[in-house]
């Protein structure tokens, strides 16, 4: 068993995963946390977190279905 762990440790660190893949739990939290604001007309924190992405060159998209992001490019 220690084996199998070590094997899928060493595979995992060597998997190749985009910038958008590993920030994407982070900003999708973010996202529900800007919603919950949003909906309690709390909208300078929702405005608060959409600063601080764009700072980090992320890009918010408010849709009809909800807020998508994506990396500026």
């Amino acid at each position: 068993l220690r084996e199998q762990i070590v094997l899928l440790g060493v595979r995992l660190a060597f998997a190749p995963r985009s910038t958008a893949d590993c920030l994407a739990p982070l900003v999708e939290e973010l996202l529900n946390l800007r919603k919950y604001f949003r909906d309690k007309k709390q909208w300078v924190d929702a405005d608060a977190i959409r600063e601080c992405l764009e700072k980090v060159d992320i890009t918010i998209d408010d849709t009809k279905e909800g807020s998508r992001w994506r990396l500026k490019s």
